[in-house]
């Protein structure tokens, strides 16, 4: 088994902070490679863990953006469910085959395993969140994969628990574009930011038949003119 599969590289379903020491977080979903002179390439993509093969080894599927096609990424081992169950969402970094193009489904060497912040939306809220009193969110991407949103943002430091909150506006649930508000808070949060990635599944709206897309609202601290996201089934 690949030291990238050990227990001491799989953070707690709990934590919600990402911890990323030898590796560099990119905007984009896809890297570039580490050391172009050195031909190794690189790549990290969110993913669920979906269970294991008849092997024994674990397996991992992502959609690049969007609806774009599944692929399945498997590990050279398995891991553990007790930590990690089945559904869970992670940051994988990996190398692939020599020959074998990104976006296809294979065998990977897994570098580094990170269960990041996995959260549902919520229909049933009786009040919605208020935008002028939550936290700020300095958004560094936000895109749809599939029926989750994922966030990667710069947010203060915390010793305790950083929770994110995707509240549906329930008098919008059978409209064409139901409201969503994504919010975030901390317990003790300390002087100074991290990257925090999370990934909420929306598929209790997403796949309402009368859904065409959603509208979320947050507030984004890095671009004042965007605080509302929409997010539409055609693309």
């Amino acid at each position: 088994m690949h030291t990238g599969l050990t227990k001491d590289k799989i953070l707690r379903r709990a934590t919600p902070l990402l911890c990323l020491l030898t590796v560099w977080l990119l905007s984009a979903c896809r890297d570039e490679p580490e050391d172009p002179d050195g031909g190794i390439a690189m790549y990290q993509n969110i993913a669920t863990y979906v269970g294991d093969n008849n092997s024994g080894r674990s397996m991992l599927e992502y959609r690049e953006i969007n609806d774009s096609p599944i692929v399945t990424l498997t590990l050279q081992g398995r891991l553990n469910q007790e930590q990690v169950p089945i559904g869970t969402r992670l940051l994988v970094t990996y190398t692939l085959p020599e020959g074998t193009a990104y976006g296809t489904s294979t065998g990977i060497e897994a570098r580094s395993l990170n269960v990041i912040y996995n959260g549902t939306v919520k229909t049933d809220a009786t009040a919605l969140p208020s935008m002028e009193e939550s936290e700020g969110i300095y958004v560094m991407t936000f895109y749809r994969s599939g029926e989750y949103l994922n966030l990667m943002a710069q947010l203060p430091a915390s010793s305790g628990k950083r929770e994110f909150d995707l509240v549906a506006d329930a008098t919008t649930l059978n409209d064409e574009i139901p409201q969503l508000y994504l919010t975030t808070h901390a317990e003790n949060e300390e002087g100074y930011n991290r990257k925090t990635i999370a990934s909420l599944n929306m598929g209790a709206v997403w796949n309402m038949p009368s859904c065409k897309g959603v509208e979320v609202h947050l507030k984004n601290t890095n671009n004042i003119y965007q605080q509302r996201v929409v997010f539409l089934k055609s693309e």
